[in-house]
C-alpha cells in the first residue's frame, strides 16, 4: 500500500500579480507570471466590500490571466498555487480592483 504524504514546506508562489479595470467593458483583468514546471493548479481569492478573501475559483496551470465582469463596487483578489504533492505557496499579496 502506497502512502502519500504532503509536503509542508512553503513553495514559491505567483510574480506580480496585477489587476487593470477596463471600464467600457465593465471587466477586471488579472495577470500574473509563474514559472514552475511542476504539476500544480492555481486558486484565485476574491474579496467583495465585505473584504473577508474566500476561495474563488480553481485556474488550469497554463492560465496566466483571469477576467470577468463586475458590478460597481469595491473588490479584492489574492491568488494562491498548490501543488500535487500537497504543498502551497504563501497567499499573494491582495490587489485591489475599484469597478466603477
Amino acid at each position: 500500500m502506497a502512502v502519500t504524504i504532503a509536503e509542508t514546506s512553503i513553495k514559491p508562489g505567483v510574480e506580480r500579480f496585477t489587476a487593470q479595470w477596463n471600464k467600457d467593458d465593465k471587466k477586471a483583468k488579472l495577470q500574473w507570471h509563474f514559472n514552475d514546471k511542476g504539476e500544480y493548479e492555481l486558486v484565485l481569492f476574491k474579496a467583495g466590500e465585505d473584504g473577508e478573501l474566500k476561495a474563488y475559483k480553481k485556474l488550469n496551470a497554463d492560465k496566466r490571466s483571469f477576467e470577468e465582469q463586475l458590478n460597481n463596487g469595491k473588490y479584492k483578489y489574492a491568488i494562491k498555487v498548490i501543488y500535487a504533492n500537497g504543498a502551497e505557496s504563501n497567499l499573494s499579496e491582495p490587489i485591489d480592483v475599484q469597478a466603477i
